[in-house]
């Protein structure tokens, strides 16, 4: 099953979940796996932008967690995977990406 959701939204992200949980079942695994690897350097940085990359990086996998918990309790038990980036060791300044 795929569905576009606008995971900055978390009621829109709520009612995608909710969709998935109406057409398959309850939730057992969830993997968030969704990121915007937008560069800037930290003088360019506002709070706006800022916020909005917390958004799409960070902010939906919570809630999305917290959506199907439920879910994974009355199944006995589920996976949550959250991944992340290397994309971070790109930059010539990181040097413990090894």
């Amino acid at each position: 099953m795929f569905l576009r959701v606008d995971l900055t939204s978390i009621d829109a992200l709520r009612k995608g979940i909710a969709d998935v949980r109406t057409t398959l079942g309850r939730v057992g695994v969830l993997v968030n796996n969704a990121a915007n690897d937008r560069r800037h350097k930290i003088e360019d940085v506002t709070p706006e932008s800022y916020d909005a990359g917390i958004a799409v990086n960070i902010r939906h996998q919570f809630f999305a967690a917290q959506e199907v918990i439920d879910d994974m309790k009355q199944l006995g038990g589920g996976s949550i995977m959250n991944l992340g980036s290397t994309a971070g060791c790109l930059n010539k300044a990181v040097s413990r990406c090894t």
